[in-house]
């Protein structure tokens, strides 16, 4: 009896982690359709800033509780996401579906492949106090790739500046913090 009870209990915390991740991919999507809209300028191009993608999957790696499950979940997350972010995309007015149709296979497996290979470092870095160091990172390298890759418009400077600092102000904090965490274990 004792083990049915167990096998229920952690087949119903399965179930309840796998509906949050659901929703948690809608609910990301969704806001991710909303934020960029279809139109210009600052709010579009904030709108496409990738990093924000990987916040979801970070948080992945504190509800589960072991690399593989954590890599499962990130890829179902940010699937879910993705399919949420393009159907939410075409009735804000922004005809996702139609912008990346050849392409929209390729941005579902390897956005969501990404996600997955990102949750599981972030899971391994959790333990030393540095799952936020991947997204701190990408917030430092996206502008310089994405500068390499476009023009740079006003509003995209904007929003790369806007990632710039977020990207400097995180590591900071992971810096400040660490330095902390050791000072604390060598006065001990």
């Amino acid at each position: 009896m004792f083990s049915r009870s167990r096998t229920r209990n952690r087949v119903n915390r399965v179930a309840s982690n796998i509906a949050t991740l659901i929703f948690a991919g809608v609910l990301f999507g969704f806001t991710a359709a909303r934020l960029k809209g279809s139109g210009t300028g600052l709010r579009y191009e904030l709108g496409n800033v990738a990093t924000l993608w990987l916040v979801v999957p970070l948080l992945i790696c504190y509800l589960l509780s072991s690399t593989s499950t954590v890599a499962v979940g990130a890829f179902l997350e940010t699937t879910v996401a993705l399919v949420s972010f393009y159907v939410s995309s075409d009735n804000f007015g922004f005809s996702a579906w139609t912008h990346v149709y050849y392409n929209r296979l390729f941005y579902l497996v390897v956005g969501s492949l990404l996600a997955a290979f990102f949750a599981a470092f972030s899971y391994i870095l959790r333990s030393r106090h540095l799952a936020l160091l991947p997204i701190g990172v990408a917030c430092l390298l996206e502008p310089f790739i994405s500068s390499r890759l476009s023009d740079g418009s006003g509003s995209r400077q904007i929003a790369w500046l806007i990632e710039l600092l977020a990207g400097m102000a995180l590591l900071s904090f992971i810096l400040i913090r660490r330095v902390f965490c050791l000072r604390a274990s060598r006065d001990a």
